[in-house]
């Protein structure tokens, strides 16, 4: 079978069940855009608080390193850091940072070398910025396992559905792999298009809290609207759990 006939009988799967499959776009755009939102906001949040916090810091933030010498400060730039306090015996005992942005990358790479980065006038604050950090993600985890148990559970009931449909291509000399692939394709467009939407909508999301953060926090940090990593790991994740559900349910085909 030609490649533009297997996507013919993909695209015909739209026009039977209309409703269920645009109830399943706009859930799915709704699941994608708290993820895609989540993200954003995780993964900014740090630079975003160094902007909120650094008119009242004289814009840099100073450091207490322990663990450091005088060997390190190329490393240490690298990362951001200036302004360097060297004493006597080589040690480094402090330094300013501009930006907080992956701070606490910083810090875990510190402490995973037996040494330290302490920012003693924010460190509750980002002590309180991890917890949200960490309560983002396992949020935007827990929503992709929630769609793939959705995912998996919406592919055997599309194929109990047609299992006619599917009797009457087999007749007609069709494999199971090609019947799969139907379903596959089928399922894989619902997700790019509700991606798609997905994507505007979250950008309109960020353009709101950035407009508000503006006129309330007086920051000069924002939140990215659009991140194209983020959105690829997304789409990879969604094609992962989808092969996984198409494999679990493929002994229905």
């Amino acid at each position: 079978m030609k490649l533009r006939d297997k996507i013919r009988l993909s695209l015909f799967e739209f026009s039977y069940g209309k409703a269920e499959w645009i109830v399943s776009i706009i859930l799915y755009t709704m699941v994608f855009t708290c993820i895609l939102f989540l993200g954003t906001m995780g993964h900014d949040m740090d630079r975003v608080l160094g902007g909120m916090l650094s008119p009242y810091a004289d814009q840099k933030f100073f450091c207490q390193l322990s663990g450091y010498t005088a060997s390190d400060v190329k490393e240490l730039e690298k990362l951001g850091l200036t302004d360097f306090l060297i004493q006597d015996d080589g040690t480094i005992s402090g330094a300013d940072i501009h930006s907080l942005n992956g701070i606490w990358k910083i810090k875990f790479g510190a402490l995973l070398s037996h040494r330290d980065i302490y920012l003693s006038e924010i460190e509750s604050d980002l002590m309180v910025l991890l917890f949200v950090k960490i309560v983002m993600y396992g949020l935007s985890l827990a929503l992709l396992s929630l769609m793939a148990g959705n995912l998996s559970n919406s592919y055997a009931m599309k194929l109990a559905h047609r299992e006619k449909y599917i009797d009457m291509l087999y007749s007609l000399g069709m494999s199971k792999r090609e019947c799969r692939g139907i379903y596959a394709r089928f399922f894989g467009i619902k997700n790019v298009v509700s991606l798609c939407l997905a994507v505007g909508l979250n950008a309109l999301c960020i353009r709101g809290v950035n407009v508000y953060a503006r006129e309330n926090f007086k920051t000069y940090e924002t939140f990215d609207g659009f991140k194209l990593k983020l959105v690829c790991l997304i789409a990879l994740l969604c094609a992962l759990l989808a092969a996984v559900a198409l494999r679990r349910k493929r002994g229905r085909v």
